[in-house]
């Protein structure tokens, strides 16, 4: 059996909670080229800019894959000159999997997972400024998925973090309970899956500084090509209803359309991703 690593161990709840609500204008065009390149141009366009126009924001990354196991997995340039690293390498070492995550200003990481029939295990070091290293592990029988993650602060000398998790899947439905940063912030995740068509899922975080928040989600498939989706997002002092439509026209050109409105209804956002490729 394979488990997830740590970060990804609530993924799929909370991607099913996040994605599609994404309230911007975004065009991504994915290109391939010789070689095994694969190149993707994300341009987001903000209309209320702080200096009162519109205004353009493009970003270019590749993507290559090498039969030694070597991946460029990101190489990404954006519009001021930022530039970010990610690359991976497995079968160096039988079932680790390497990889590394960095940018031109502060991010260095160096990072492995290793998986095993009874545990996935995780660990990244800062090679960049020596600040941070951290470990995890993620387990379980049957239904019952359990994990632990610790972060250590070498400036500080200290383990500043610790997260624990545990989920618990059966038939349709899947529950999970994380306690991070020391016991401070509280998570409940479910996610139910009422027939082929209907899912619904939710998320409510107990934090003892911010508060509750909560959010609760239904995806409707229409037909193969036409996903809808709503939700409700609630924190201390505000609610806001968030609408979705994903449409594939094609097997390559998709558009998600979205709107957000807060209980208040005093401004309404609107957002179109668009993906050719």
């Amino acid at each position: 059996m394979s488990f997830p690593t740590f970060s990804d161990f609530d993924k799929p709840i909370n991607d099913l909670i996040k994605d599609d609500f994404d309230t911007k204008f975004t065009l991504k065009i994915k290109s391939p080229a010789p070689f095994g390149l694969t190149f993707t141009t994300t341009t987001d366009y903000e209309c209320c800019a702080k200096e009162g126009s519109p205004v353009l924001n493009p970003k270019i990354s590749t993507k290559w894959v090498h039969s030694s196991g070597f991946t460029l997995e990101k190489l990404e340039i954006d519009s001021k000159g930022g530039l970010k690293t990610e690359t991976s390498l497995v079968d160096a070492i039988k079932d680790v999997k390497l990889e590394f995550q960095g940018n031109s200003t502060d991010k260095g990481d160096v990072s492995f997972t290793y998986n095993h029939p009874k545990a996935t295990l995780t660990g990244l070091l800062d090679v960049l400024n020596f600040s941070k290293a951290s470990a995890g592990v993620v387990g379980g029988q049957g239904p019952v998925t359990f994990g632990a993650t610790a972060n250590y602060d070498f400036n500080k000398s200290i383990v500043d973090t610790v997260s624990v998790a545990a989920s618990y899947t059966a038939h349709n439905f899947t529950g999970v309970f994380r306690a991070d940063k020391y016991f401070s912030v509280y998570s409940v995740l479910a996610k139910y899956v009422a027939n082929k068509d209907v899912t619904l899922a939710g998320k409510v975080v107990q934090c003892s500084k911010s508060g509750t928040s909560g959010n609760v989600v239904a995806l409707y498939k229409c037909n193969p090509d036409t996903t809808i989706k709503v939700k409700l997002a609630t924190a201390e002092d505000s609610t806001s209803i968030f609408g979705s439509v994903k449409q594939a026209f094609d097997k390559k050109f998709n558009v998600i359309a979205t709107a957000e409105v807060p209980s208040s209804f005093s401004t309404i956002k609107l957002g179109v991703n668009t993906t050719l490729g």
